[in-house]
């Protein structure tokens, strides 16, 4: 899912929720790992012990699969010690949805290691090691073949203390999607409704979607982040923190009942409408609306809405009860109202936008930027200019490159202009065709209200579709959501995902590796790849939208899947034993391996 901003908001507001965590200093009934994030954390600690002449893929593979296995084996015998059970989740295909980010994630890998590696030349530095975890844990690699046969080795030798359960990559789902439903399952069942529960995951999102479980005693544990000012206190004493999920329910309660303490309110609820709102500031499957992105303060806008309407609809704006099958819905009159309010804020948010271009164009370095830079190498000055630095700024190392965008689209011109300019930019809609304009923005919309949709029903109940994705490089305009809510009484709740199959592991290789990349791929797949129409080695990052290079998505053409299976269908009989092993789908979700008996 992805808000790499939140946990760093949540620990702004209240450092009292995050403590360190004591070896064997408490006492938790489950453990669960979101497995990948644990490799790219060894990862980046391992790599800086290895030389220049430590460029074997095997000599890698080897030393990382074996630190995160210890890893892991510490953290279970020697940190949470669950009394029940380990659940190791690895992340398995991924629905559609995802692999459109996963794809912009791997070009602009490449992309970003040819920049810096030009910078190191031009300065005569010597370039580190070339491998790169991000596509290697992709299910089918034979990186994550052999890591889920050395986690299956340590479980065979009872190098653990615990019961284990292990969902590895041939099981379908994101790692954090898989262990969710348990965790549900856990608070469905009166006998383990009180039973405490640790999650391992460093992602912000991971606070949000263990609070729509409804599961009281849970502890978010990550691993603390040195350059954070927040987490930064626990280095010296703690390896990992907890975030109290008991203690953060009872903030986001009362940040979202600031306006009418003295109803009475249904906590649970609340933090479902919470969660749908961080849902709307963008996510993995939501494009944020133009102005609302958490970043920029779009979540304490939508929050200020949300009290406004609240006492005045007094009802709840998503109906869910974790403990029944019935789907989830979204009050339609409350949602309507919410959009219309952000209506009504659109102009005077877009204009902000223009104004912070200018601000940016005029190429004042702040004075928390000069300091952080003083005692910075010229080539970390380049890095981080590069990835962190407003396109538009005169001193990002590309501002050439970008610069004719940042007056393209206006938004201090009169509203129907530059919704026009938005449409055509980033949509291609001709405005001039008003027919082709007006049923444009409304296929659009709709797509946009199936990403809602989509993401409530993921999170909450299982993924709805593995074929259905968002289309398009931006959100739609509230105005126009509105239009289409109002004057065709479009019902968000009568939204249908056709049932489909997931995709396999070589099916998701194939659609989110860039050429580059191919040589990850048996032999007889990688020309797929060669395509320069549906893969390109040269692209653009969308600029404008992004406004950084770290949160701006590549601009990729959309790929025909059906051609994409039809093609790798036609070569799946030259894949060689093993590699068909590595496509395989399993129906068995975990492997379970029984608690050592102390006798």
């Amino acid at each position: 899912m992805g808000i790499p901003t939140f946990f760093r908001s949540i620990l702004q507001k209240n450092r009292r929720l995050i403590r360190g965590a004591v070896q064997g200093g408490e006492e938790f009934d489950y453990f669960f790992i979101d497995f990948n994030s644990l490799v790219y954390n060894t990862w980046n600690k391992i790599q800086r012990s290895l030389s220049s002449s430590d460029q074997d893929e095997t000599i890698i593979h080897d030393r990382l699969i074996e630190a995160t296995v210890e890893k892991v084996l510490y953290m279970v015998n020697e940190i949470v010690c669950p009394a029940h059970y380990v659940f190791i989740s690895m992340d398995g295909v991924a629905p559609r949805a995802k692999m459109v980010q996963q794809r912009s994630r791997r070009y602009k890998s490449v992309q970003l290691k040819e920049v810096m590696r030009a910078k190191r030349a031009e300065l005569d530095m010597a370039n580190p090691i070339e491998w790169d975890p991000s596509p290697n844990i992709c299910p089918g690699t034979v990186f994550m073949e052999k890591m889920g046969l050395a986690l299956r080795v340590a479980m065979k030798a009872n190098r653990f203390h615990s019961q284990v359960l292990l969902s590895d990559v041939g099981c379908p789902g994101e790692g954090e999607h898989k262990f969710l439903k348990r965790i549900r399952m856990i608070h469905a069942d009166p006998q383990t409704r009180d039973a405490s529960v640790v999650v391992y995951s460093p992602d912000g999102d991971m606070i949000s979607l263990s609070l729509l479980t409804h599961k009281s005693q849970i502890h978010i544990m990550r691993i603390p982040d040195k350059e954070s000012l927040h987490e930064s206190r626990f280095c010296k004493d703690f390896e990992f923190i907890y975030c109290d999920l008991d203690a953060l329910r009872k903030d986001f309660f009362n940040q979202l009942t600031v306006t009418y303490r003295g109803e009475d309110i249904d906590e649970l609820r609340i933090l479902n409408d919470y969660n749908f709102l961080l849902f709307m500031v963008g996510n993995d499957f939501v494009p944020s609306l133009p102005f609302l992105k958490i970043r920029s303060g779009g979540l304490d806008l939508l929050i200020g809405i949300y009290n406004r309407l609240r006492p005045e609809i007094r009802e709840y704006l998503i109906d869910y009860d974790p403990l029944s099958p019935a789907t989830p819905r979204i009050h339609p009159v409350f949602f309507e109202r919410l959009i219309v309010e952000l209506s009504k804020t659109e102009n005077r948010e877009m204009q902000q936008e223009t104004e912070e271009r200018i601000r940016h164009m005029g190429g004042n370095l702040s004075g928390k930027t000069r300091k952080m830079e003083e005692g910075m190498t010229p080539f970390q000055v380049f890095e981080s200019r590069y990835q962190h630095m407003c396109f538009f700024s005169p001193h990002h190392p590309e501002a050439h490159r970008y610069a004719h965008l940042a007056t393209l689209i206006d938004y201090r011109r009169p509203k129907h202009e530059w919704k026009a300019k938005y449409y055509e930019y980033f949509l291609g809609i001709d405005a001039q065709n008003m027919t082709a304009y007006n049923e444009g923005r409304t296929q659009i919309v709709v797509n946009y209200l199936e990403s809602l949709v989509f993401t409530l029903r993921y999170y909450l109940q299982g993924c709805p579709s593995y074929d259905w994705h968002y289309r398009y490089r931006v959100s739609p305009l509230p105005s126009d959501i509105f239009s289409v809510l109002s004057r065709f009484r479009y019902d968000i709740n009568n939204i249908v995902f056709p049932a489909s199959q997931p995709f396999s592991p070589m099916e998701q290789l194939c659609f989110i590796l860039p050429p580059q990349m191919s040589f990850l791929l048996p032999l007889p797949l990688r020309e797929i790849l060669s395509d320069r129409e549906s893969y390109p080695t040269e692209f653009e990052v969308d600029a404008l939208a992004g406004s950084k290079y770290i949160y701006s998505e590549a601009i990729l053409p959309e790929l025909d899947t059906e051609a994409l299976k039809a093609k790798i269908r036609a070569r799946i009989s030259l894949l060689n034993a093993n590699e068909q092993k590595r496509n395989l789908s399993s129906t068995r979700l975990v492997y379970l391996k029984k608690k050592k008996s102390s006798s």
